[in-house]
C-alpha cells in the first residue's frame, strides 16, 4: 500500500510537460514495435509465399512428367490393344473360313 502512494506521489511531482513528453515517449515506442511487429511479419509472410511457389512449381513438374509417363504408356496400351484385336479376329476369321469349307463340301 506504501508502494502504491509513492507512485502517486511521484506521478504528481512530474511536471504536465514531463507528463506528456513520457505520454509521447511511451506512444512512440509502441509504434515503433507496431511497425517492427509489421515488417517481420511481412518478411514472414513473404517467405511463406516463396516456399508456396516453390512448392507449386516442384508440383506443376511433377505432374507433367506424370502426365508425360502416362502419355507414353497409353499409346503403348492403345498400339498393344490395336494388335491384340488383330489377334482377336484371327481364331474368327478361321472359324468363318473352316465353316464355309464345310458347308461347300456338304452341298457341292
Amino acid at each position: 500500500m506504501g508502494d502504491r502512494k509513492a507512485r502517486k506521489s511521484a506521478a504528481n511531482e512530474l511536471s504536465i510537460q514531463e507528463q506528456k513528453w513520457v505520454k509521447r515517449a511511451i506512444r512512440e515506442g509502441i509504434d515503433e514495435g507496431i511497425a517492427e511487429y509489421k515488417k517481420q511479419h511481412k518478411s514472414k509472410v513473404r517467405e511463406q509465399d516463396k516456399k508456396l511457389k516453390k512448392a507449386l512449381a516442384n508440383a506443376d513438374k511433377r505432374e507433367q512428367a506424370f502426365l508425360e509417363k502416362s502419355d507414353a504408356l497409353n499409346q503403348g496400351a492403345s498400339q498393344h490393344s490395336h494388335s491384340a484385336s488383330r489377334r482377336h479376329l484371327l481364331p474368327w476369321f478361321l472359324l468363318a473360313l473352316s465353316w464355309c469349307g464345310f458347308a461347300a463340301y456338304v452341298f457341292l
